[in-house]
C-alpha cells in the first residue's frame, strides 16, 4: 500500500540505498526570471505528497562561481518512516555523476574554463557525508579534466581516487593565420580529506 510520496525539485541523477535509508540526487534548473515573492522560482523545493516547501537557506551552498542557474539537490529519507525527508542539501552550480559508498557520496560536475583564446575542462567535486539519512556537505574542490562515467571514481580507506581525461585547446597567430591547437591527457588524482 502507498504510505507517502516524497519528492524534490529537479530531474533524477542517481540514488543509493544504505540500510533503510535512501539518498537521492537531482539536478534542478531554475531558468526564467526569479520572483522575490515566490521562492519556488529560484530555490529548490521538497515535497511530501503534493505539499511543497523551499529548502531552508542554511541548507543551500555555493562551492564555486556558477556557470548557470542550476542546483544539485541531495536528500536522505528513511524508507521505514517515510513521513518526511530526514535532511536535504542543495549546491548552486549543479551536478552530473554520482559515486557513493556506505559513508560518503561524491557528486561530480564537468565545467569548461578559459576564454576565446584558450581553455580546458575540469571536474568540480562535492563530497557529502551520509549517516542515518542525514546528508552533510563536507568538502569541495576540482581536478583537471572530465569524467568518463561513475566508474571513474572510488574511495578506499578514506582516500578518493578519480580518473579524468583533460582536453586543452588554444589558438595562435591571428587573422587568416590563426591556428587552433588541441591536446588531450589522462590523469589519475588521489585525494585525501583536505
Amino acid at each position: 500500500r502507498l504510505v507517502n510520496r516524497l519528492g524534490q525539485s529537479g530531474y533524477y541523477l542517481s540514488a543509493r540505498m544504505i540500510g533503510s535509508y535512501v539518498y537521492i540526487a537531482t539536478s534542478h534548473y531554475t531558468g526564467g526570471s526569479p520572483e522575490e515573492e515566490n521562492p519556488a522560482t529560484f530555490v529548490p523545493q521538497l515535497f511530501s505528497g503534493t505539499n511543497g516547501k523551499p529548502i531552508h537557506p542554511e541548507d543551500i551552498g555555493l562551492v564555486s562561481e556558477p556557470q548557470e542557474p542550476r542546483y544539485l539537490v541531495v536528500t536522505g529519507a528513511d524508507a521505514e518512516k517515510p513521513e518526511a525527508h530526514v535532511s536535504a542539501k542543495a549546491v548552486l552550480d549543479g551536478g552530473e555523476t554520482l559515486y557513493a559508498n556506505a559513508e560518503h557520496l561524491y557528486v561530480a560536475h564537468t565545467r569548461f574554463t578559459g576564454d576565446a583564446n584558450a581553455g580546458a575542462d575540469q571536474t568540480q567535486l562535492v563530497k557529502f557525508s551520509t549517516s542515518d539519512g542525514r546528508v552533510e556537505a563536507v568538502a569541495a574542490g576540482s581536478v583537471k579534466g572530465a569524467l568518463l562515467n561513475q566508474f571513474s571514481m572510488d574511495e578506499h580507506a578514506g582516500i578518493f581516487r578519480i580518473v579524468t581525461t583533460e582536453n586543452r585547446w588554444w589558438t595562435s597567430g591571428g587573422g587568416s593565420h590563426m591556428q587552433y591547437h588541441n591536446e588531450t591527457g589522462n590523469h589519475l588524482f588521489v585525494l585525501d580529506d583536505e
